[in-house]
């Protein structure tokens, strides 16, 4: 769904490590990198985009293992 730029990801990890949290512009430039200690449980990272430009963005996360996930972030 649309944002006007204050986001909360949340994820349910069934193991403990590592992850890498990027996000990207329609580009394909990367505009935000965090890295996340993952604990089992769920898990909620908020990230602000508020003074990023109106557009279309993707966010990847890396999980320990290798493994990627990807959403679609629209700011408005």
């Amino acid at each position: 769904p649309p944002t006007t730029g204050e986001l909360s990801i949340r994820m349910v990890s069934k193991t403990e490590g590592d992850a890498l949290l990027e996000i990207f512009d329609w580009a394909g430039y990367k505009v935000w990198k965090e890295k996340i200690h993952l604990v089992e449980g769920t898990l909620v990272w908020p990230v602000s985009m508020t003074t990023y430009p109106k557009g279309a963005y993707t966010a990847r996360l890396e999980l320990p293992g290798g493994q990627m996930q990807y959403k679609k972030i629209l700011l408005q």
